[in-house]
């Protein structure tokens, strides 16, 4: 099995190789970036609290075209200076497109495909955090190669990659002697969304960790529907750990909704759960989250803007932890 994947992967390889030759190059480079500031209050005890400033995210991107077919993609975090994406897509045909570098790999919606810019309110899901923190990493990327494309209204994008997007591996590594990886993690996502129905979205993700770093399998399952001004958000993600003698489950979901009262003015609210071990009782976490966007640029929803949340944090020990933020940001 692990000859014959080699063996296709390289095809695919010398196939994109093949047909970009066969292009004229017409080289353009966009730089652009992101920069979240954010204030903070949070209770930290039952009779403190603290005030926090901060910058959430400071990102650097350029974006890249050789040619028709093929483009470029880099993003550097600047806060913790770290390259997050470098990744390369060739575009066989209006439904066909590979990637390789290293990239955000089929997932879940919750996790790392929602950008950084267009997070609903101030933070992802506790569980769509977790995803990450407990497969490839908490950035939620890794070196591989996926394919992605549609038949109609169905899409897919599936995903060969290293699991463990920590390290940069060449076939012939080696550590004490041995090799540094002897297999490779696999995922998919699948969506449906119809063109008859505005905004809809419904679909799954299945995915398998690599052995030499996380044994894992994960889950998910989501509807969104966001026809605007209405948006709708629903998922489920779970996370089977396979590490140890007995596997641990981690599970959580979460539902968002918005409307927006005005072009510029959105209200959102969601609630959330999420449980660490299945196998305990009483892990249980609790997150409702109360918020409002207004956009400094209502034509582009995902522009610059101002969010303020507050979020009840409810488990079973009685700990005074709600949050209240206001995260500023602008996006070039």
């Amino acid at each position: 099995m692990k000859k014959v994947t080699g063996i296709i992967l390289l095809f695919v390889l010398l196939g994109t190789t093949i047909l970009f030759a066969q292009d004229k190059p017409n080289v353009n480079v966009r730089i652009g970036g992101t920069v979240q500031a954010m204030v903070s209050y949070a209770e930290t005890n039952q009779d403190t609290n603290q005030l926090g400033f901060g910058i959430r995210r400071a990102r650097l991107r350029a974006y890249s075209s050789f040619s028709k077919k093929m483009k470029g993609y880099m993003q550097m975090e600047l806060t913790s200076p770290k390259l997050l994406d470098f990744q390369i897509d060739y575009l066989f045909s209006d439904n066909i497109k590979v990637r390789v570098g290293r990239f955000k790999p089929a997932g879940v919606l919750g996790g790392g495909l929602t950008s950084h810019s267009k997070i609903d309110i101030v933070e992802r899901a506790r569980i769509g955090q977790e995803w990450g923190n407990r497969t490839i990493g908490s950035d939620t990327r890794d070196y591989g190669i996926s394919a992605l494309g549609n038949f109609g209204d169905f899409n897919y994008f599936l995903s060969l990659h290293n699991g463990d997007g920590a390290t940069n591996i060449k076939a012939t590594q080696k550590k004490a002697g041995k090799l540094l990886n002897g297999s490779v993690a696999m995922s998919g996502l699948f969506t449906y969304k119809p063109k008859a129905i505005k905004g809809l979205n419904i679909g799954g993700y299945y995915g398998i960790g690599n052995s030499f770093f996380n044994d894992y399998n994960s889950f998910s399952g989501h509807i969104y529907w966001e026809p605007k001004p209405i948006r709708v958000k629903a998922e489920y993600i779970a996370i089977v750990d396979k590490n140890n003698s007995t596997d641990v489950t981690t599970n959580g979901y979460y539902v968002m909704g918005a409307y927006g009262i005005t072009k510029s003015i959105e209200l959102l609210a969601r609630y959330e759960n999420y449980d660490p071990n299945t196998g305990i009782n009483n892990l249980d976490e609790t997150f409702i989250t109360i918020g409002a966007r207004y956009f400094m640029f209502p034509s582009s929803w995902t522009s610059s803007k101002i969010t303020a949340a507050y979020v009840i944090h409810n488990e079973e020990a009685d700990i005074a932890n709600n949050v209240f933020y206001v995260m500023f940001q602008l996006l070039f």
